[in-house]
């Protein structure tokens, strides 16, 4: 599991049994960064796609300049159903609203809080081919992303201090194992490589 930051299931954190559907819910990770051809945790350097000044709508992402979760960025756009807002923009007029939905929602459906709610790949796949249509997310099995996002929003705080954030982060975690590392290092993880292989 070393060098799989940012895309760890929820069971890891729990201690919960390991199966096929916590490889489901890293592939849904993926599915959001193909999409929107960023990393499923980057730095912001723009606010405009964040914050849309003439409908008044703001997403709890468009704080001041830091860290943006992406998967909760995607997530409060698919209830707004601004789907298009999510394309990468090196697809800009390649791609359809309807086709960033179908993306989003099977990318969704993947990253369930509770495994058993997650689609098998089988699934997946039929999905995306069109075989099938897209399964409606479960909203509240998503719920678990606004608390990352908070997370993450907290570290880019801290991150001007030069804080540490493993213990924030990782409350119940034996740190004499965990080597310190500062924000720009550790954003991407919620949880270490040592607590999951051992100490290297």
């Amino acid at each position: 599991m070393r060098g799989t930051r940012g895309y760890l299931a929820p069971e890891w954190l729990t201690s919960s049994a390991i199966s096929d559907k916590t490889d489901v819910y890293s592939f849904g990770m993926v599915l959001l960064e193909i999409v929107s051809g960023r990393k499923n945790c980057s730095l912001r350097t723009q606010s405009h796609s964040l914050d849309d000044s003439a409908t008044g709508d703001h997403s709890s992402s468009s704080s001041a300049q830091g860290l943006v979760y992406f998967p909760l960025f995607a997530l409060e756009m698919h209830e707004q159903g601004r789907y298009l807002e999510l394309a990468d923009p090196k697809l800009e007029g390649r791609v359809s609203g309807g086709d960033i939905e179908k993306f989003v929602r099977v990318a969704l459906c993947c990253v369930h809080e509770e495994p058993c709610l997650r689609p098998t790949m089988v699934s997946v796949v039929s999905m995306l081919e069109g075989e099938i249509p897209p399964t409606a997310p479960r909203m509240e099995s998503l719920n678990f992303l606004r608390f990352y996002g908070r997370r993450f929003s907290e570290a880019s705080n801290m991150e001007e201090a030069g804080c540490q954030i493993d213990a924030m982060l990782y409350p119940q975690a034996n740190t004499s194992h965990t080597t310190s590392r500062s924000v720009s290092n550790a954003y991407f993880s919620y949880i270490s490589s040592q607590q999951i292989s051992g100490p290297r």
